[in-house]
């Protein structure tokens, strides 16, 4: 990949501000690994930062996975995906995920509310199941659909 004038100033900044840091002996210096999922590639992309700070990014192939890897680093979020059991259907769990990324520090509190969660039987694709799940203005739907419960009848000739 070519890099522009640019991404070579910003870099050289980037270095510079870590070079200040560790003159400074800030102790705080995170360096995390994230492999970017946004295009085939897989870029594995180091981040290193302090705080809500982020001071060098390398490894990227797109400006895409610039974008991805600041993001994970800064506030990962993650799509929810689980079950939540159902009455009244031969069906005992309805698959399900959240309609939005929830905050990765949030997962399993989400989870803990679904857990105790019990929806009746007939569920749509899409239907809401748990409204604002922690107040966050995240909604959990069904991702598939569960029938009403049916009893098969046995007859002998």
């Amino acid at each position: 990949m070519v890099e522009s004038k640019d991404d070579r100033m910003v870099e050289s900044k980037m270095e510079r501000q870590v070079e200040r840091m560790v003159e400074n002996k800030v102790e705080r210096l995170v360096e995390k690994k994230v492999t970017c999922i946004i295009c085939p590639i897989g870029c594995d992309i180091i981040a290193q930062g302090e705080g809500q700070n982020i001071f060098h990014l390398s490894g990227n192939q797109c400006n895409r996975g610039l974008e991805y890897a600041k993001n994970e680093f800064l506030s990962p979020v993650r799509i929810l995906t689980t079950t939540i059991r159902v009455l009244g259907s031969n069906s005992p769990l309805v698959s399900v995920r959240s309609n939005r990324p929830i905050p990765r520090e949030l997962i399993f509190q989400c989870m803990e509310e679904i857990k105790g969660i019990t929806v009746e039987a007939p569920i749509s694709r899409y239907d809401v199941l748990v409204s604002n799940i922690l107040g966050i203005g995240v909604n959990i739907i069904a991702t598939s659909e569960v029938g009403e419960e049916y009893i098969q009848k046995l007859t002998h000739v």
